[in-house]
């Protein structure tokens, strides 16, 4: 059985490494009935979710006219579904105007910059009153969100900076983040992609596949980013 510690630590993982959701939105055409759907996700600098959705989907009209809502990931895993983690945000979203986290959602969901652009899809952003956790058998609980919800340490040109350079001259490096068992099997004809880095972890891409690597120690600047990776980098 997890521990209240041990239970906040998957939770925020599980929150940081999920692409994506089932969105749970109160119905509009039918008053009274929820709505799910499966939406894509990044964290903003926030650490809150940022969404972009489309104004003629049912969950936009939905959420426009109520914006209290839940999104529940769970943990990409094989096996019994009731063993798998879960987590449950409740919340309200609401629509915005991202600025730079706009760039860090498209880096993660390159296409859908053209849904934003042509389309009139919108960002939203989930305000996280509270959150509920289940990592298997005899372990739901809730748990507060100042416990999960962790803002970027860094700015974003700073993190846009950090993964150019690291794009542009340390493959061998990105590769062995990846670890041996992953790594093995990554193509050397194709790249991996750093998309972002925060204070826990980074999320890599390699054929279409995005993983998230933790760090080992975390980071609260670029110098501490840098001194992070690199011993990652030579761990090996």
């Amino acid at each position: 059985m997890q521990d209240a510690a041990e239970s906040t630590a998957e939770a925020r993982y599980l929150w940081a490494a999920a692409r994506h959701g089932v969105l749970g939105t109160q119905s509009a055409a039918l008053p009274g009935y929820p709505f799910g759907s499966v939406v894509p996700f990044v964290l903003g600098r926030d650490g809150e979710p940022l969404l972009l959705l489309s104004p003629l989907s049912q969950h936009t009209r939905n959420i426009e006219q109520e914006p209290r809502c839940c999104l529940t990931l769970k943990a990409d895993e094989a096996g019994d579904v009731q063993q798998h983690a879960r987590l449950t945000a409740l919340g309200e979203l609401r629509r915005t105007e991202p600025e730079s986290d706009a760039e860090r959602y498209f880096r993660y969901f390159p296409q859908a910059r053209d849904y934003h652009a042509s389309l009139g899809f919108h960002f939203y952003r989930l305000d996280t009153i509270r959150m509920h956790w289940n990592g298997g058998f005899a372990t739901a609980r809730w748990i507060g969100p100042e416990r999960i919800v962790r803002p970027n340490p860094l700015e974003a040109a700073t993190e846009a900076r950090i993964i150019e350079h690291m794009n542009a001259d340390h493959q061998a490096a990105l590769r062995t983040y990846l670890g041996p068992r992953v790594s093995a099997h990554v193509d050397p004809g194709q790249a991996v992609e750093m998309l972002g880095i925060d204070a826990d972890g980074m999320d890599l891409r390699h054929a279409g596949d995005v993983m998230r690597v933790r760090l080992a120690s975390p980071i609260d600047s670029a110098e501490s980013a840098r001194k992070t990776l690199v011993e990652m980098a030579q761990a090996t």
